[in-house]
């Protein structure tokens, strides 16, 4: 549904011009997506522009970058009544998120450890944004982090009456299309099918905005992942 959604018009491009069939594949959760790029199991991903920072190392190279015509937003909510206002407000409490390798999960670290409260705020991982909601309207806990893509979905009546925005952190992180080293031949015909779409991709970057905390977090995902083999 995602793929039919997002990149529909894309992949039946990228079938036709290839001739052959492409599967797009989800991984279902940020830790199986990790491993799978570092064991370069896919001839063609979309990775968080903080990603390719890391990755290239491995024999990736970017193809193509999302245009961003305006800042990307991570929405950090709370229950009205918390009376949570600011970041500063959410010391000693509980806050859900979905990954610390997700972008609204490591911009929301980095927003905690450039305000020094990293050490103040328990977060807890590995929350759908639907659970999250619900656990901020049942008092399970105090707040919880959200893309934007998630918060405009979210009922305007639960914004106006019961939810509250603690913070509203920007960042100009892209999302990349990466291919394998070895299969560069294939650079023309993805931004051919790119361009078919009407998607808003362009140049690659050789450099993404990232995040110091969550680049962290992949150099040591990274020097594990080397050990293990």
């Amino acid at each position: 549904m995602v793929v039919d959604t997002y990149f529909g018009q894309f992949h039946k491009n990228l079938q036709a011009s290839t001739g052959c069939d492409v599967e797009f594949r989800i991984q279902q959760d940020f830790e199986q997506f990790i491993e799978a790029l570092f064991r370069r199991e896919a001839a063609l991903s979309l990775v968080p522009g903080p990603y390719f920072n890391i990755i290239k190392s491995l024999g990736y190279v970017a193809v193509s970058s999302q245009i961003l015509a305006a800042p990307r937003f991570t929405y950090v909510v709370a229950k009205k009544e918390t009376l949570l206002f600011n970041l500063n407000d959410l010391k000693g409490r509980t806050v859900l998120a979905a990954s610390p390798y997700a972008s609204s999960g490591s911009f929301f670290l980095q927003a905690l450890i450039n305000e020094n409260l990293s050490d103040q705020v328990q977060i807890q991982y590995g929350y759908s944004y639907d659970r999250m909601i619900m656990d901020v309207l049942k008092n399970g806990t105090d707040a919880a982090v959200l893309i934007e893509e998630y918060w405009a979905l979210v009922d305007p009546r639960l914004k106006t009456h019961h939810l509250n925005v603690v913070a509203k952190l920007s960042s100009n992180a892209s999302s990349e299309f990466v291919i394998l080293e070895e299969r560069q031949h294939l650079a023309t015909v993805i931004l051919d099918a790119l361009q078919a779409s009407k998607l808003k991709w362009g140049p690659p970057l050789k450099e993404a905005v990232g995040s110091n905390a969550l680049d962290q977090l992949l150099r040591d995902k990274l020097f594990e992942f080397k050990n293990s083999q």
